[in-house]
């Protein structure tokens, strides 16, 4: 999964990616900070200039600020996805959707169609959004969001187990 998440992070260079603006943060503590269960935030500190981490769990945001040693460009807090997008103040170069889990009885695809939507009029023509768990297919999180997407002409590229959705 290193490989692949290598790749992404290649990408995102290749789009000038300076800030990253990211739903779903770490929710357990791995030493070896391999990709997984949110781990994708060590990668874009070491590799972005800004980091906003939101996630609707506080334990969440408690895990993240410790697995990045407290970066000082790491902004983590407690909020739903969706209403973080709304009010994020700034375009957002990586929107990075890995929150709402695939779990049988929720709304996860509906929620990362919402916080695409949400997240629209921050994105710009080198805009990347990366959706994790795409191992589903079109039952995972990005089952309503790729289709949306590519309606409004942005191009799909899978690496791994994730889904990159481009201009």
């Amino acid at each position: 999964m290193q490989r692949h998440f290598d790749k992404v992070v290649e990408f995102c260079k290749k789009k000038n990616v300076k800030t990253v603006l990211e739903i779903g943060g770490i929710r357990s503590l791995d030493y070896n900070y391999v990709v997984g269960d949110g781990h994708a935030t060590v990668h874009w500190i070491n590799n972005f200039e800004e980091v906003y981490s939101y996630d609707i769990e506080p334990r969440v945001k408690e895990l993240t600020l410790f697995a990045t040693a407290y970066s000082e460009k790491l902004t983590a807090e407690t909020k739903d996805g969706v209403l973080a997008i709304k009010e994020f103040p700034k375009q957002i170069d990586l929107l990075y959707l890995d929150a709402w889990d695939v779990i049988p009885g929720t709304d996860y695809k509906e929620k990362h169609l919402e916080a695409f939507q949400a997240a629209e009029e921050k994105l710009h023509d080198n805009s990347v959004i990366l959706i994790d768990d795409m191992e589903h297919g079109e039952n995972g999180k990005g089952g309503l969001v790729i289709p949306y997407a590519l309606t409004k002409g942005w191009k799909r590229m899978d690496i791994g187990k994730q889904a990159i959705l481009y201009k």
